[in-house]
C-alpha cells in the first residue's frame, strides 16, 4: 500500500532528480502525512529523489566568536539549531555536512559531486556557499512544508546577489558576538553575515499578490515548491525597489534597527 508520504510527494510537483533544499516543520508533516518518524520521512524523500537528485538541509549552529549559546563548531558532532529534521538528517548514511562554522548544510545525493563538503565561505550564505551553487542547475528547488519565507535561507543569498545596501553591515554586535566563525580548525573572519529574516515574509506576500509561488494545501499542511531560478527572476523588481521591506520596522528587532540606522548614515554620506 502506498504511504501517505509518497502520495504527497507525487502531488507536490517534485520530480526524481531534483536538487531540493528542505525547510520543514515536522509537526506539520506528521499531522498531514501520519508519518511519526523524521528519519522515515527523510528516507522516503531521498528514495523518491533518487541518487541522481539531492536533498540539502540547513544545519546552522551560529558558532560565532562571543556567542555564549553555541559551541566550537565540529561538523561531526555539533547539533544544529534548525530543528529535528536537521539533526536527524545529519546522522543519516551518505549525508555530508559543510564546514561553515555558523551556517553549515547537510547534503545527500549528486549535489555532493558539484560541491566539496569542506567548503566554508567567508560569506556564509553568499557566493561560494551551497546557496550559490543552486543557481547552476535548472532543477534546483526549495520545498517549504508548514513554513514561510522567514525560514528561507536562499533569500539571504539574494541579499548578497543584489548587493543590497545593508548587506555588509554586521547586525549582531548588540548581542556581543563578532563577525568571526569558530570551529575546530580555528577562527574565520566572515563577510556579509546574515541578519534577521522575520520580514522576508514581505517578499513572500508581494510574490503571492503577483500570482507567484502561491501555497498549496495537503491535508491541512501548507506547502510550496519553488524553483530557485524562478525565485531569483521574480524577486528582481522587489529587490531593486522595495528591499528595505526585508528589514523589520519593529524597534525591538535590534538587528534590523541597527541596519536601518547605518543604511541611513551611508545614504547621507553619499549625498554629500
Amino acid at each position: 500500500m502506498e504511504s501517505n508520504v509518497i502520495r504527497f510527494l507525487k502531488q507536490s510537483g517534485i520530480q526524481p532528480g531534483f536538487h531540493v533544499v528542505l525547510h520543514g516543520s515536522f509537526s506539520s508533516i506528521r499531522q498531514a502525512t501520519d508519518c511519526d518518524s523524521p528519519e522515515l520521512f527523510l528516507r522516503l524523500l531521498t528514495e523518491y529523489l533518487t541518487p541522481h537528485g539531492s536533498l540539502i538541509v540547513p544545519a546552522f549552529t551560529y558558532s560565532f566568536k562571543g556567542n555564549k549559546n553555541s559551541e566550537v563548531y565540529n561538523p561531526d558532532h555539533s547539533v544544529p539549531k534548525t530543528g529535528i529534521l536537521s539533526e536527524t538528517f545529519r546522522k543519516m548514511e551518505n549525508v555530508h555536512r559543510t564546514y561553515s562554522p555558523t551556517h553549515s548544510f547537510c547534503i545527500w545525493g549528486s549535489f555532493n559531486q558539484l560541491i566539496r563538503h569542506d567548503i566554508s565561505p567567508q560569506s556564509p550564505l553568499g557566493w561560494g556557499s551551497p546557496m550559490s551553487y543552486l543557481l547552476g542547475n535548472k532543477d534546483s528547488h526549495i520545498l517549504m512544508l508548514g513554513t514561510d519565507f522567514a525560514s528561507l535561507s536562499f533569500i539571504h543569498f539574494l541579499e548578497v546577489y543584489f548587493n543590497l545596501g545593508y548587506v555588509n553591515i554586521f547586525p549582531w554586535g548588540h548581542v556581543g558576538i563578532e563577525p568571526v566563525g569558530v570551529s575546530v580548525w580555528g577562527e574565520q573572519k566572515l563577510n556579509e553575515v546574515p541578519g534577521c529574516s522575520k520580514s522576508f515574509t514581505n517578499l513572500e506576500l508581494s510574490l503571492e499578490d503577483d500570482g507567484y509561488f502561491l501555497p498549496h494545501d495537503y491535508n491541512g499542511m501548507l506547502f510550496k515548491l519553488i524553483n530557485v531560478r524562478g525565485l531569483l527572476f521574480f524577486s528582481t523588481s522587489f529587490m531593486k525597489d522595495h528591499y528595505r521591506s526585508l528589514l523589520c520596522i519593529d524597534q525591538e528587532c535590534k538587528a534590523c534597527t541597527h541596519r536601518r540606522a547605518k543604511l541611513k548614515e551611508l545614504e547621507k554620506l553619499h549625498e554629500l
